[in-house]
């Protein structure tokens, strides 16, 4: 039991590390993507959405990261509905609580659909949250994942991007525009 615990925090560390320290550039140009920080420093909610807002609004994607994890699960294949909190990029209100509903396909069970609703906590609103459908196999723990659609301040959230499953969490990298 701890050689695997062992295994999967060196597992979560080496992906912590892909996933925050690698970025593709080319040096010719810098990023144009401004930082949540430089914009407005969110300290109040009406700040929070603002910056959110802003972020959102530009014509280019953005970078995004999205790592969540299960502290309930509650039924079994064919259907299974996870709950827990999430961790994520500032343009998604860094932290929050997601509602996750598990749909087990293909002939052999080994492909799912999941459609999960992201609640941040840094919003003033009741109703700002976002919705994302993603389809993983369970053969590689690896899927695509995209907006499906939001409502407050996410309302005209759009993204896509790929997903790593880890027993437990999530880990979702991508783009987002509005």
């Amino acid at each position: 039991m701890k050689m695997q615990l062992k295994s999967m925090l060196v597992l979560f560390g080496v992906l912590f590390i892909l996933f925050t320290g690698c970025q593709k550039s080319d040096g010719l140009v810098s990023s144009s993507t401004p930082s949540i920080a430089a914009n407005a420093a969110p300290s109040t909610a009406e700040n929070a959405e603002a910056a959110v807002r802003d972020l959102l609004s530009s014509d280019k994607g953005t970078s995004i990261y999205i790592t969540t994890t299960t502290l309930t699960s509650a039924g079994a294949p064919p259907h299974v509905l996870k709950t827990g909190t999430f961790v994520a990029s500032h343009e998604l209100g860094d932290t929050g609580t997601y509602i996750m509903n598990i749909r087990y396909f293909d002939a052999a069970l080994d492909s799912i659909r999941c459609t999960t609703t992201f609640i941040p906590r840094k919003t003033k609103n009741t109703g700002d949250e976002w919705t994302t459908i993603s389809e993983c196999s369970i053969t590689t723990f690896l899927g695509k994942w995209h907006v499906l659609f939001g409502s407050g301040v996410y309302a005209n959230l759009r993204g896509n991007g790929t997903v790593t499953m880890i027993p437990g969490h999530e880990m979702a990298t991508g783009k987002i525009s509005n």
